[in-house]
């Protein structure tokens, strides 16, 4: 369907698993790759998974947290993995915390829409809740 609606021959790939070693994950890359290549596709992106209900792209900042849900997580060195065997980042993916009242842990750290947030629930038309049972 991708490719009939934006015209390309793209191939992509995901559920990327590899030890800390290039060596390995290019011999990966170039063997899906070659399995794209002969079904007639030029062009590989990735990471995305085959449901876009799945997580899609690399992690490459905020290492410091636990995993979200929903969200993808990898290991620190698959970004420099993924651009040894010669990808290039397509686009920036960003997720944000938004800190509530009682939040403890990551979302009590500021963040871009801390002051959005805080407008939004002062708002007749938003009800913030906590997910923490009272």
């Amino acid at each position: 369907m991708h490719n009939e609606t934006q015209k390309e021959k793209t191939g992509f790939w995901g559920y990327f698993e590899c030890e800390n070693d290039p060596e390995v994950a290019t011999l990966l890359f170039d063997t899906a790759a070659d399995w794209l290549r002969k079904r007639g596709l030029t062009r590989m992106l990735g990471p995305a998974n085959p449901s876009l209900n799945d997580p899609c792209g690399l992690l490459v900042d905020g290492f410091e947290w636990s995993p979200f849900v929903l969200m993808t997580y990898n290991p620190r060195y698959y970004p420099t993995l993924v651009t040894k065997a010669g990808f290039t980042k397509a686009m920036d993916l960003l997720a944000y915390i938004i800190p509530t009242r009682n939040s403890t842990g990551p979302a009590s750290t500021a963040s871009p829409t801390s002051s959005a947030s805080a407008r939004r629930r002062r708002s007749a038309a938003w009800t913030c809740r906590s997910s923490s049972p009272s």
